[in-house]
């Protein structure tokens, strides 16, 4: 049994240099179902777990405005903007696997913003929010690796808590109001998707 054990041992070790999951090794992610919504940087910190940091950025902008006759009339103006980060912390299973399944657990912070101008006769109706969004939650999915460099991650988030705090102010050439909402969330949804990351 002592021989046993220090055989183990260096069987270990050799193993991990054949991983595919190498420590030191960094990455970057794009996802590939809805394409250019999610873009990731992760970094292993050992044959079996990775830190990484995914993100999507998203903003909207459209106006309005009428021609009639020689007269221009301008209508709704509005823009939108988020950003969602998600720190994750992933271990994987079997690093040595063409095919190496995974779970992780993660964070989510989340910023947003609104704007909205509405002519009504002689006023004009602004509309300004501010989102904030706090969550955790659970991944699970396996990584396919077509070489040392490229792999194919089919993903999803799951059990996810989140809170979100909604600020909202309305002012229109009489008043201003202030709506302020707070909302917690917890579920069991499944979200799955496909990335696919290259190893540098």
């Amino acid at each position: 049994m002592k021989k046993f054990m220090p055989c183990m041992l260096v069987l270990l070790a050799f193993s991990s240099l054949f991983a595919r999951t190498q420590p030191g090794k960094s990455s970057f992610a794009a996802r590939v179902t809805n394409f250019g919504n999610e873009f990731g940087f992760g970094r292993m910190i050992s044959p079996f777990a990775m830190v990484l940091l995914d993100a999507s950025l998203e903003f909207v902008s459209q106006s309005q405005e009428s021609q009639i006759a020689s007269a221009t009339l301008k209508g709704d103006v509005q823009s939108n903007f988020s950003l969602l980060a998600y720190p994750e912390y992933r271990m994987y299973i079997l690093p040595r696997n063409r095919v190496v399944p995974y779970f992780g657990l993660y964070g989510l912070v989340g910023f947003g913003s609104t704007s909205a101008e509405k002519p009504v006769d002689d006023c004009v109706i602004a509309v300004n929010g501010r989102t904030l969004a706090l969550g955790a939650g659970a991944t699970l999915g396996a990584e396919f690796f077509l070489n040392d460099f490229i792999s194919l991650s089919a993903h999803t988030r799951f059990a996810q808590y989140s809170f979100t705090n909604d600020k909202t102010e309305t002012a229109s050439c009489l008043s201003i109001v202030e709506n302020i909402q707070q909302t917690h969330r917890f579920n069991l949804q499944f979200e799955p998707a496909l990335y696919v990351r290259l190893y540098f």
